[in-house]
């Protein structure tokens, strides 16, 4: 059963469906900390934490977030935790924390690179170019751009389908940002019909805020 709601909750986290993801993952939760089911608890808690967070509950989540990587390394699991890693980075971005998000991130992306996940180094990618979008400064936009094609190509390698709709979703609104109009709009265009058809409706508003994407409604 733990299984069976850390899949649910996987997939609605996934989709955006942050209401039945919580409920799910706080439900496979308490089934494997009541039947000490120790191998699920790290990958629950970072799910679960990331979905708090995403749904506004910031303080709940990154606690969950910081036990679940503690706990990957306290029970030596390797598989995941560069999701892990990734998730807390998210979440230190999310509320605002960039320095941490930065630092979480890259070391993600090295733990990944290092243990040749490249699945989770793709997802790591875009986070990356995330937070050095939100870092700004001069000269950096050309950075996450490149972070974000970088991560495109090795999910579209990958056939990762939803994290390619959400490569497309952050390089075409980085574009639309810095007025490249036709560009952004492309790589929007794509995200809306990918997230469309995978039901990821919560990432859909996104492709309508910026002035290349008001065709895509």
């Amino acid at each position: 059963m733990a299984t069976s709601c850390l899949g649910l909750g996987s997939a609605y986290l996934c989709k955006g469906d942050l209401s039945n993801a919580i409920g799910q993952l706080k439900r496979g939760l308490a089934l494997a900390e009541a039947h000490d089911i120790g191998i699920f608890l790290p990958a629950t808690s970072a799910r679960l934490g990331l979905a708090l967070v995403r749904s506004g509950q910031g303080t709940e989540g990154l606690a969950l977030l910081d036990r679940a990587v503690r706990r990957a390394r306290f029970m030596s699991i390797s598989a995941g935790r560069a999701r892990f890693m990734a998730y807390l980075a998210e979440g230190h971005l999310l509320i605002g924390q960039v320095a941490e998000a930065r630092r979480w991130a890259v070391d993600a992306l090295q733990y990944a690179r290092e243990h040749r996940e490249s699945g989770h180094e793709a997802i790591v990618l875009r986070l990356l170019g995330d937070v050095v979008a939100r870092e700004g400064g001069g000269g950096s936009r050309q950075v996450p751009q490149a972070l974000y094609r970088e991560a495109l190509a090795l999910a579209c390698k990958l056939e990762m389908r939803p994290l390619v709709a959400l490569c497309h979703l952050s390089l075409g609104i980085l574009l639309a940002e810095d007025s490249r109009g036709k560009q952004g709009g492309d790589n929007l265009a794509q995200a809306s019909e990918m997230l469309r058809q995978m039901n990821m409706k919560v990432w859909l508003k996104s492709t309508t805020d910026y002035p290349s994407g008001e065709a895509l409604t």
